[in-house]
């Protein structure tokens, strides 16, 4: 469907949603001086459907940042990666460029954010973004402490950094993000982890399969088994506040291999697009929440 620059609506009297997986022809949908009391959509570009089954076209926006970034910091901030620095959209759209060039420019950055600052890290390159300043973590010469390891993906949970190297899952001391225990033993999966979700009662780990972590400090994780039978698209996993869901407490969302999952903060996961949306299985992806208008939108690129 295509529309005009300005807002228009029309009226849809039923939306069994999009279809995708059937021939065009086929599906269900109303014609001239034939309404349909369940539509379906074989493609809907830049509308949005109402609560009351209208459709509203979306409006465009006219400044953009031209370049060619990767790896955006999906909490807010602006940070991103592009050529062989780290940047920071400004409100403006103008960028401010980090000092210093990134050893591993070219793989995706994983980003956290620890109460007032950003941790990041690719892999090769770790380190904190604070106030527009970035600083390395330090090396801890306590007994039994090791330095935090530049890790593929980092997030925090209840007090710790938890950060992957392959199929395994490390974490920090409590209150010290920047230091390890020798004595922890960390969490290893079946093959390399792609996904790291904290809620508020526990982790998802996406690794063969998805799997949930319950409890709220590693002493206490318990592996209930698999969360869900398939795996996790990287750079899709996020939490947000299940009140936009009319919910409490958070709840997640993840682009599975066969479709957009959402997840419960208690091990529940449920595949949204399974057999209704038919799309090819990425690798990696990136993700966000969206609130426009009335809406409430998951938008996931793989």
């Amino acid at each position: 469907m295509r529309a005009s620059a300005s807002d228009m609506k029309f009226q849809v009297t039923g939306f069994a949603g999009t279809n995708n997986t059937q021939d065009a022809a086929r599906l269900n949908g109303p014609v001239v001086g034939r309404p349909s009391a369940n539509a379906e959509c074989a493609m809907i570009s830049n509308f949005d459907i109402t609560d009351t089954l209208s459709a509203t076209t979306r409006q465009g926006k006219s400044k953009i940042y031209s370049g060619t970034p990767h790896s955006f910091d999906p909490n807010g901030s602006g940070y991103f990666v592009e050529g062989n620095y780290f940047k920071q959209l400004l409100p403006d759209y103008t960028v401010f460029i980090f000092p210093g060039v990134l050893k591993a420019p070219y793989l995706p950055m994983s980003y956290t954010k620890v109460n007032y600052l950003m941790v990041c890290s690719n892999g090769i390159d770790l380190f904190i973004v604070e106030n527009g300043v970035i600083s390395a973590f330090r090396t801890p010469t306590a007994t039994f402490k090791l330095p935090i390891l530049p890790s593929q993906i980092v997030a925090f949970f209840g007090r710790r950094l938890y950060y992957v190297v392959g199929n395994v899952l490390y974490y920090s001391d409590a209150d010290n993000i920047e230091q390890a225990d020798t004595r922890d033993d960390p969490f290893v999966f079946n093959k390399p982890i792609t996904m790291v979700l904290p809620l508020d009662n526990g982790i998802y780990v996406g690794a063969d399969k998805v799997y949930w972590l319950a409890g709220r400090a590693p002493e206490d994780f318990q592996i209930n088994g698999v969360a869900y039978d398939g795996g996790a698209v990287a750079g899709t996993g996020i939490a947000f506040d299940a009140s936009m869901v009319g919910g409490t407490g958070k709840i997640g969302m993840f682009t599975a291999t066969d479709g957009i999952c959402l997840c419960t903060d208690g091990g529940q996961v449920q595949n949204l697009t399974l057999n209704k949306i038919n799309f090819t299985d990425g690798h990696r992806g990136a993700a966000l929440i969206r609130k426009s208008g009335d809406f409430n939108q998951y938008i996931s690129w793989t």
